[in-house]
């Protein structure tokens, strides 16, 4: 189809072919944004969900995507309508890519008062050309002057917002897992997203885990400093079954009868639903760090990398207390 083409023929349909995607692209959010206009009506009031819900839902089954990001499509569709339609009827021309008008949309999402808005709008929509091939650190910072100018509150509380980015990793010792929390900067949290999606997405069709769980699972192997999941499928012949670092990066210790290290891993920590079958627990508790791992996860970590240096000690229960040593965590 492009043999036949000379280079500068091959460059210009290249061209050619990224602004007909932009124009399509821009298309697109326009018939997304009728779809929630016609939904957002009183003709659908007594629907069991609202008419944003109710627009996402075929969006989502249209375009084969999950109903977040559908609700995150039209949210951008509806500010190319509303908020800025100059910049909208640039991205339909072909001059701006979708990932250009939604950084422009973060950028100026915090902008409320509707002159300064309309302002703004104008001045990037005229200032596109002479910006030039930015950078998306340097369109952001185009962007900003911009807004400081026209509207400073805006500037100041993007400010006040990335300066109250964090991370939090929780302490409950009780359930067996812990909860994370935080907040990133945008493209930080599409960074992470993606790759817990890929390393999710790493392991063979047979691994029981849920994509939540092996999503959950791919967090902590990042942590571990790898960059694969381990599938957990327990075929020998299984080509993603290699170390993800998950077991050997923590120092475990056990304070626990002998033969329960024995145990056999709990089926019930994957799959869908809840779990159907009390667990019988026996004497043994593991901790590591801050935290304390429940008895129910116990079998998979031993049986997935630790080195058991049983050293007794009278206990007066008339247990025995062992200790279990992994390898060192990660110089990180």
């Amino acid at each position: 189809m492009f043999e036949e083409l000379d280079n500068a023929a091959l460059v210009s349909t290249i061209a050619a072919e990224a602004r007909a995607s932009a124009v399509a692209d821009a298309r697109k959010f326009g018939a997304i944004a009728e779809l929630e206009r016609r939904r957002n009506t009183a003709d659908y009031a007594n629907w069991a969900c609202d008419g944003w819900d109710a627009a996402a839902a075929e969006l989502a089954a249209a375009l084969n995507i999950s109903h977040g990001r559908a609700s995150g499509e039209m949210d951008l569709a509806v500010t190319l309508r509303d908020r800025l339609p100059k910049v909208a009827a640039r991205f339909l021309a072909g001059d701006l890519t979708a990932r250009r008008v939604w950084l422009i949309d973060q950028r100026t999402r915090l902008v409320t008062d509707t002159e300064a808005l309309a302002a703004i709008d104008t001045a990037i929509a005229e200032n596109l050309t002479a910006w030039g091939p930015l950078s998306e650190y340097r369109l952001t910072q185009a962007i900003d002057v911009w807004v400081d100018a026209i509207d400073p509150a805006a500037v100041r509380r993007t400010r006040e917002s990335a300066r109250s980015r964090d991370f939090n990793v929780g302490d409950d010792r009780q359930t067996g897992t812990v909860p994370v929390w935080g907040r990133l900067f945008p493209t930080d949290a599409a960074l992470l997203g993606k790759r817990l999606d890929a390393m999710a997405r790493m392991v063979c069709d047979d691994d029981p885990r849920t994509l939540s769980q092996r999503r959950a699972d791919a967090l902590g192997a990042l942590a571990a400093g790898s960059v694969t999941l381990s599938c957990q499928c327990g075929r020998p012949d299984c080509s993603a079954a290699a170390d993800d670092r998950r077991a050997s990066s923590v120092v475990v210790h056990v304070v626990a009868e002998p033969e329960s290290l024995q145990a056999e891993f709990d089926p019930q920590l994957r799959g869908e639903g809840p779990a159907s079958e009390p667990m019988k627990p026996k004497n043994a508790a593991l901790g590591f760090g801050r935290g304390i791992l429940s008895v129910p996860p116990r079998a998979e970590i031993v049986s997935r990398g630790a080195k058991l240096g049983q050293r007794p000690r009278c206990r007066p229960t008339g247990t025995t207390a062992l200790v279990v040593e992994r390898n060192k965590p990660p110089p990180f």
